[in-house]
C-alpha cells in the first residue's frame, strides 16, 4: 500500500505542477494524507505502540488537525494582509501579452472560432499573501454582444500558467455567471446573481453549460456594451459592500483592529478550502 501511495503521490504531484488541473491536486492531497497515515501506522506497529487500525486512525486525525491549523494560519495572514479580497482591475500595460505556449495559442483560435472577439485586457494584483504574482485577464465578447468571456491566467508552479474561464450575461438587473474558477471564495452573492461553477469543465463544455443555463432560465439577455474594466470594478465594489453588509467582511474602519474577515468569514473560507482541496468542489 505504501509503495502504491508513493507512486500515486509522485505522479499526481508532477501532473499538478506541469498540467494544472484541479482534480490532480485533489488526488495528490489525498495520496499525501493517506501516505502519512499509513507510514505512521507502520511505525506504531513496529514499535509495538498500537495496532495498525488505531494508529492509522490517530495519524489520520493528526493530519486533519495539522492541516486545519495550517489553513487557519493562511486565513489569518490573508485577513491581516494589505491585499484585498475584492481588488480592482486595471488596463494591461502590454495588451498583446497573450501567453505564447502552443496550447494557449490553440485556445485563442478556438475562442475566435466560437465568434468571440477580444475587447480588452486587464491585470489584477490580490497581494502576495493571497495570490503570488499578477493575474492576467483577457476579456472577449460574443458578436451578439450578449455573452462576455473572461479568460483568467493565474501563475502556477514552475512558471506555468493555469487558465480558467468565466462566462457572463445580463438580463435586466440579473447577473448570470458560469465559471470553472477553482478558488475558495467563501463569500456571498446578492440575489441578483446566478452563479454556476463547474470546476472540471473547460472552455467548449463551459460555453455549452452557460447557454443551457440561459435556456433553462428563459432569460432574455441584454447587450453588454459597458466598458468591461469599469463593469468589473463596479461589480467588485458592489460585492464588497454586500459582503460587509452580510457580515463576511469587517467594515473598513475596523480592519486595523480586527482584520478584513469577520469570524464567520474566516470559518466560511476555511470550510470552502476543505471542500475545494479534498472534496473537489465548492458551493
Amino acid at each position: 500500500m505504501i509503495i502504491a501511495l508513493i507512486v500515486l503521490l509522485i505522479v499526481f504531484q508532477w501532473l499538478d505542477a506541469w498540467s494544472p488541473k484541479h482534480l490532480y491536486g485533489v488526488i495528490y492531497r489525498w495520496a499525501r494524507w493517506l501516505l502519512f497515515s499509513a507510514v505512521a501506522a507502520e511505525v506504531g506497529v513496529a514499535l509495538a505502540w498500537s495496532g495498525y487500525g488505531p494508529a492509522f486512525g490517530m495519524a489520520f486525525l493528526v493530519w486533519f488537525v495539522g492541516e486545519t491549523m495550517f489553513y487557519w494560519w493562511i486565513i489569518r495572514n490573508i485577513s491581516e494582509s494589505d491585499g484585498t479580497l475584492f481588488p480592482r482591475f486595471r488596463k494591461m500595460q502590454r495588451p498583446e501579452s497573450w501567453p505564447v505556449q502552443k496550447r494557449f495559442l490553440k485556445l485563442r483560435d478556438l475562442i475566435r472560432a466560437k465568434r468571440f472577439q477580444l475587447i480588452e485586457s486587464a491585470e489584477i494584483d490580490f497581494g502576495d499573501e493571497i495570490v503570488e504574482g499578477n493575474i492576467r485577464l483577457f476579456i472577449f465578447r460574443h458578436i451578439s454582444k450578449k455573452i462576455r468571456l473572461d479568460v483568467w491566467f493565474f501563475p502556477h508552479r514552475f512558471k506555468n500558467l493555469e487558465c480558467l474561464f468565466v462566462f457572463q450575461s445580463q438580463s435586466g438587473k440579473k447577473r448570470l455567471m458560469t465559471s470553472n474558477l477553482n478558488y475558495a471564495f467563501g463569500g456571498f452573492y446578492p440575489e441578483t446573481y446566478s452563479v454556476w461553477r463547474h470546476l472540471y469543465v473547460s472552455f467548449p463544455g463551459l460555453l455549452k453549460r452557460h447557454l443551457k443555463h440561459l435556456r433553462q432560465g428563459k432569460y432574455h439577455c441584454d447587450a453588454m456594451t459597458r466598458n468591461p474594466i469599469d463593469d468589473l470594478n463596479h461589480e467588485e465594489y458592489l460585492l464588497e459592500q454586500y459582503n460587509i453588509d452580510v457580515g463576511f467582511l469587517t467594515p473598513p474602519n475596523h480592519r486595523d483592529d480586527y482584520g478584513q474577515l469577520t469570524p464567520d468569514g474566516k470559518f466560511r473560507v476555511w470550510y470552502s478550502l476543505w471542500l475545494l482541496n479534498y472534496v473537489g468542489f465548492v458551493k
